[in-house]
């Protein structure tokens, strides 16, 4: 008997596919809520944790998450990271899944990740 087993992810497509993508894992900044798909993130004395505009305390933007499912910071311990390329504005969100603003789109363009329409 051949046992198999099929799989499927609701992953939301992000990649536009219009310049190369770099996709890093980066550890998270334990305890700081939940980093959805397509959520910009910022990075802190070197972990990335809920990208917070304006909030230097937060640290500052750094990519925008490529994980296959919402990473939790309490329970998880690292997250793919979009940094270089580019994705889908539409799928881009901030903290509360809350759509980025223009200044939110133009950090991430300032560390080489553009949200394009």
């Amino acid at each position: 008997m051949k046992a198999s087993k099929t799989i499927v992810i609701d992953v939301k497509e992000l990649l536009d596919g219009k310049h190369p993508a770099i996709i890093v894992r980066k550890l998270v900044t334990a305890d700081k809520g939940t980093i959805a798909i397509g959520q910009i993130v910022a990075i802190a004395s070197g972990k990335v944790l809920p990208y917070i505009k304006d909030d230097q305390t937060a640290g500052t933007a750094f990519g925008v998450a490529t994980s296959y499912a919402d990473t939790a910071t309490g329970k998880d311990t690292a997250v793919n990271v979009l940094v270089h390329g580019t994705c889908k504005a539409g799928l881009v969100t901030v903290v509360a899944a809350a759509a980025p603003v223009q200044a939110d789109l133009d950090a991430l363009a300032g560390v080489g990740v553009w949200a394009l329409n």
